[in-house]
């Protein structure tokens, strides 16, 4: 029995392995649509498998004019796209909760 345990747990490695390229970001789509969905859901459920955003606020010079940025990076790594989003649309700013 133990025999095949073993065999079990390195077939469902070597799976893992070879399938990782379609894994990987079938997993982390289904973190994005659960994060997007958690509204409806009634709870964030990728807030329970992932790392709390290192939130960090600076003030940084745009064209000459200094700007408060607040830089959202992820829990873990350190190599990840990047998205800018400027929230000068609303009245509050970087201040409105809805859009923050």
């Amino acid at each position: 029995m133990r025999r095949l345990r073993l065999i079990l747990l390195a077939l469902v490695i070597v799976v893992g392995l070879l399938w990782r390229p379609f894994l990987q970001p079938a997993g982390q789509g289904a973190l994005l649509i659960l994060d997007l969905f958690a509204p409806v859901i009634g709870t964030n459920l990728t807030a329970l498998v992932t790392p709390a955003p290192r939130v960090e606020e600076t003030r940084e010079a745009l064209d000459g004019v200094e700007t408060r940025v607040t830089w959202w990076r992820p829990g873990w790594g350190d190599s990840h796209a990047a998205v800018m989003m400027v929230n000068g649309a609303t009245a509050q700013g970087n201040d409105n909760p809805a859009t923050r």
